[in-house]
């Protein structure tokens, strides 16, 4: 098995290639090594506890024991978004792209037998006193639920109106890496993409922030000139108040204006704290 260090040296070398394919792949690759790297440490929302996990570690990725409060797996599984991201890259890989009734089967296929039989599954929906925390499964977040649930009633509008996470974007880069790597221009992305979260989420700004995201990880896929990353989310964020951008929504203006204050060059910020000031949006 292949150590961090290894896995770093290698999405470093396909994330300076040249083409538009090999830094396609290098996101998708880093977004799922990234995901199992953090998961030991998910969802662990009390800084005070965090900072105690973290205390004296200079390296927390992969970190064991784990100390999620809500799940605990084997160090290198993936999150329950890297599960879903697995999802979407088997449809896509199927049908040489994106097609919703192939992507309901498939999630289906992957997580209904799981949720209708499994009370450590359903008490991801709502937390059941009688079920002790962490489990000792894999977590299947409230989006892919509702995804599921209205799949298996026939439900044609499966997008969840409730969900106030922008939790879409994960399922949505490997779509996202597939069109850049063909070479697809952003307004065709955004168009794509666009209509592929509205079959999860409904909310203005959820889904301008997933097409935030969107437009930033286009950006690091067709950009060869060596600029930061914090400059690079500058200028999408600034994109946002072009009239003439492409697929405008109504919350643009209000993402744009939060995402400046984050952006503003405070430079006491620690990661966390930035992290922080973003989940206020």
């Amino acid at each position: 098995m292949a150590t961090v260090e290894e896995w770093q040296l290698f999405l470093e070398q396909l994330a300076t290639k040249d083409s538009r394919l090999q830094r396609a792949i290098a996101i998708i690759f880093g977004a799922l090594v990234a995901d199992a790297s953090g998961q030991p440490l998910h969802w662990i929302y009390k800084m005070d506890r965090l900072k105690d996990v973290l205390r004296g570690v200079d390296k927390p990725e992969f970190f064991e024991p784990s100390a999620n409060p809500f799940y605990q797996l084997e160090v290198g599984a993936q999150s329950p978004y890297g599960d879903e991201m697995m999802v979407v890259l088997e449809s896509l890989a199927s049908c040489d792209g994106f097609n919703l009734e192939h992507l309901k089967k498939t999630f289906l296929d992957s997580y209904a037998p799981n949720i209708k039989s499994s009370v450590e599954y359903n008490v991801s929906m709502k937390h059941d006193p009688s079920v002790k925390l962490p489990v000792k499964t894999p977590w299947v977040n409230i989006l892919i639920k509702h995804f599921v649930k209205v799949s298996l009633d026939q439900v044609e509008d499966t997008a969840d109106p409730h969900n106030d996470d922008p939790d879409a974007i994960v399922c949505g880069i490997p779509l996202l890496a597939l069109c850049a790597a063909r070479g697809e221009t952003l307004e065709e992305i955004l168009v794509k993409l666009n209509s592929f979260f509205g079959h999860f989420q409904k909310q203005s700004v959820i889904l301008s922030t997933d097409l935030l995201a969107t437009r930033l990880i286009y950006e690091c896929i067709t950009t060869t000139s060596g600029i930061e990353l914090i400059d690079l989310l500058k200028n999408v964020t600034e994109e946002l108040r072009n009239p003439n951008r492409h697929v405008p929504l109504s919350d643009d203006l209000q993402l744009a204006d939060h995402m400046s204050d984050v952006l503003k060059a405070d430079q006491s910020w620690t990661a966390l704290q930035a992290s922080q000031h973003f989940g206020m949006a």
